[in-house]
C-alpha cells in the first residue's frame, strides 16, 4: 500500500511540473514581438523606477538613442530586461 501511494504522489508531481512547463511556455509566447521584453528602468540619482517596453517613454524617463534618460536629473539611467 505504501508503494502505491508513493507512485501516486510522484506521478502527481510530474503532472504538476509538466503543467507548469506548459504554462510558462505559453506565457513566454505572450511577449509581443513588436515590443520585446519589458525593461526595469531606474535612475541612480533620484531613485525613480519604472517598467517600460523598449519604445515607451513615461515621465520622468525619455527614450534616447542609447536607452533612457531621466529628465529631471539629465542623466542616462540603468535598465535591465525582464526575461520570462
Amino acid at each position: 500500500m505504501v508503494d502505491t501511494m508513493r507512485i501516486t504522489i510522484i506521478d502527481r508531481g510530474m503532472r504538476l511540473r509538466d503543467g507548469l512547463r506548459e504554462r510558462l511556455r505559453r506565457a513566454a509566447g505572450l511577449v509581443c514581438a513588436e515590443h520585446g521584453n519589458p525593461h526595469v528602468v531606474r535612475c541612480d540619482w533620484c531613485h525613480q523606477t519604472r517598467t517600460l517596453f523598449r519604445d515607451e517613454c513615461e515621465s520622468p524617463f525619455q527614450l534616447s538613442g542609447h536607452g533612457w534618460r531621466c529628465d529631471p536629473c539629465n542623466t542616462n539611467v540603468a535598465s535591465q530586461a525582464i526575461r520570462f
